[in-house]
């Protein structure tokens, strides 16, 4: 198992974490010499967001980093909670779970701005805006969405999922409908009982890397 300590905004801003996600994952296949068909790509909140964006680029070479090609389709993608990329703060979820969620709807704006900079909106920093047929051709197996029903992003990340899933077959999204974003993570805090999310997240790793 490998973490990538991306380094985080306003220090860098995109593509940067971009281009340090797509080497790594150059440096497991072609130094390591580990199958992309036994790689996993796990991720949450703005580390799912990053894996979709090294998905896009996968797909689509993003024009200011080197592309990497594959030999075959990575294992999964396993996306936790994921920012779409999206300021939104109109949808329905960001009211009406305003009240609920470790995120408030007034951090999206601001958080989108630290991340990009002087950069536009595009497909690859915003995969809610990704155009038809933009996630057909992505070379992963599975791709696992999780989502929270409590969550302010809940909106976003359905109706971006929904997009993925009608383009790419193999993709679940799980809905836990009493949990806030990322609560999956809690059963590394002691005394709390494994959220439903994370049982179906740990279910779909290991149908990923054990089949």
């Amino acid at each position: 198992m490998l973490f990538l300590p991306y380094e985080l905004t306003p220090t860098a801003q995109y593509p940067h974490q971009m281009k340090q996600a797509v080497a790594l994952l150059q440096y497991v296949i072609e130094d390591l010499g580990k199958r992309p068909s036994d790689i996993v790509l796990l991720g949450d909140s703005a580390g799912a967001h990053l894996i979709l964006s090294v998905l896009s680029h996968l797909a689509h070479p993003h024009p200011h980093i080197p592309p990497l090609l594959l030999r075959e389709k990575l294992a999964g993608a396993l996306l936790l909670s994921p920012w779409m990329g999206e300021s939104r703060t109109d949808y329905d979820s960001c009211r009406r779970n305003a009240s609920r969620d470790l995120v408030s709807p007034g951090l999206l704006n601001y958080w989108a701005d630290m991340f990009l900079g002087d950069a536009e909106f595009d497909s690859y920093n915003r995969p809610a805006g990704a155009p038809e047929g933009w996630w057909r051709d992505l070379p992963v197996e599975e791709i696992f969405i999780g989502v929270g029903g409590y969550e302010v992003l809940y909106d976003s990340i359905i109706k971006t999922a929904r997009k993925i899933k009608a383009e790419h077959t193999r993709v679940t999204i799980s809905i836990a409908h009493l949990e806030v974003h990322c609560e999956a993570l809690s059963p590394f805090n002691p005394g709390v009982v494994s959220p439903d999310q994370y049982r179906a997240l740990l279910a779909c790793l290991k149908g990923t890397l054990y089949k």
